[in-house]
């Protein structure tokens, strides 16, 4: 059992504590857990048992990644509790970084755990983490996709669409992980069982004068000599304000970018894809920071369906094919749909494709016949969805 201050930790324990009372008690450096039993009059002082090594650190984050305050850093509502964890991702040449945590909004968290009696806590681990960092910011999302396939045999959408959280939303959380690639916003921690004044000062200077987001978590770890384990984190490092928000996407921005990123014939297509879209239902724009995203949505019984997203980079598009089976839309009807954009070129599978979010290049449709048969297909489509709402 674990203490910390997310709030899903504290529901899971509480039939456990219910008849325990802890107390910690700062004493300069130290720090002191005292606990008893309901009833009781003494407090009993539990020794600080200490990891076994640095793998049992960076095993019990690994196992409970959403251990890491992350609300400690900032008030920014776009943080939320780490779900994905993946360990030891290679970093060629100098070893691998130990842990890479990623939020349901697409932040991306690098830690590295030390022990305060290993004399790299503190130098040495800050530029491990700094070139760690760096490797990450050279690579993209297919890449850190593959990396999460190998590590849970499923990829960084299909992980998190399994949690069922009713909040995520595939578009947002694919953009945001992009752009912080592409951009190397990360956030750094360095995980240690105790805090040393040389770390903090290190730390200090990063956070205030240069302007990092580095931070050093301390995870005090306690037992009892009945087995039961408490882990007191401590997130050392200025809680940030909330980043000021980024312009807002709209068609003129949109179409500013694309012509920074595709040809003149794709470029023509976004422009019909647009109007289409427009014609077809609902439209909105995504929150990205590097690139730009619109969305269509159609009516569908009570409800709306998101039925693609279109990029201003003219790949990566998408289809909403899985959303769409969610909301009880019959799977015979998108196979059709599969099967009439197979004819135009797409590379989907009316087997494979149904309950997925198949990618796309929007050049595919730069030839006027296709753009005339798609757009043909698609409202097909949604003349079938209506007859069915």
């Amino acid at each position: 059992m674990y203490l910390n201050r997310t709030e899903s930790k504290k529901e899971r324990n509480k039939s456990i504590l219910s008849n325990v009372f802890i107390q910690t008690v700062n004493e300069g450096l130290n720090m002191k857990v005292l606990v008893r039993k309901q009833k009781e009059k003494g407090w009993i002082s539990l020794p600080s048992e200490g990891y076994s090594g640095e793998a049992h650190l960076q095993e019990i984050l690994f196992r409970d990644p959403d251990i890491v305050p992350v609300e400690d850093i900032s008030s920014d509502t776009e943080l939320s509790p780490i779900k994905l964890m993946l360990k030891e991702v290679g970093l060629p040449g100098s070893g691998a970084t130990d842990l890479v945590g990623i939020d349901k909004n697409g932040n991306i968290y690098i830690i590295e755990t030390k022990l305060a009696r290993n004399p790299e806590v503190r130098r040495q681990v800050i530029g491990q983490i700094l070139e760690y960092a760096a490797f990450l910011h050279e690579k993209g999302l297919d890449w850190l996709d593959d990396v999460v396939k190998k590590q849970k045999k499923v990829s960084i959408s299909e992980y998190f669409d399994k949690l069922n959280d009713p909040d995520w939303d595939k578009e947002s959380f694919e953009q945001n992980l992009r752009d912080n690639l592409n951009s190397g916003t990360f956030k750094l921690f360095i995980a240690v069982d105790e805090m040393n004044p040389d770390l903090q000062r290190i730390i200090n200077y990063m956070e205030n004068v240069l302007s990092m987001e580095i931070y050093a978590l301390e995870l005090r770890y306690f037992k009892d000599k009945d087995g039961m384990e408490i882990l007191v984190p401590n997130v050392h490092g200025g809680k940030k304000k909330p980043p000021k928000p980024l312009p807002t996407w709209d068609w003129d921005r949109f179409v500013e970018d694309a012509k920074k990123k595709v040809d003149a014939a794709t470029l023509a297509t976004l422009q019909k894809l647009y109007e289409f879209s427009l014609q077809l239902g609902k439209v909105d724009f995504g929150k990205g920071r590097t690139y730009g995203t619109f969305r269509v949505w159609l009516p569908y019984k009570n409800d709306e369906i998101n039925l693609y997203v279109i990029t201003s980079t003219g790949k990566g598009n998408w289809f909403g094919f899985k959303s769409m089976v969610g909301k009880q839309v019959d799977k015979g009807l998108i196979s059709e749909y599969i099967k009439q954009l197979k004819s135009l070129g797409f590379k989907l599978d009316e087997k494979k494709h149904v309950e997925v979010y198949p990618t796309f290049e929007t050049a595919i449709l730069n030839q006027e016949e296709k753009f005339s048969e798609f757009k043909k297909y698609t409202n097909e489509l949604k003349e079938k969805l209506l007859g069915r709402s």
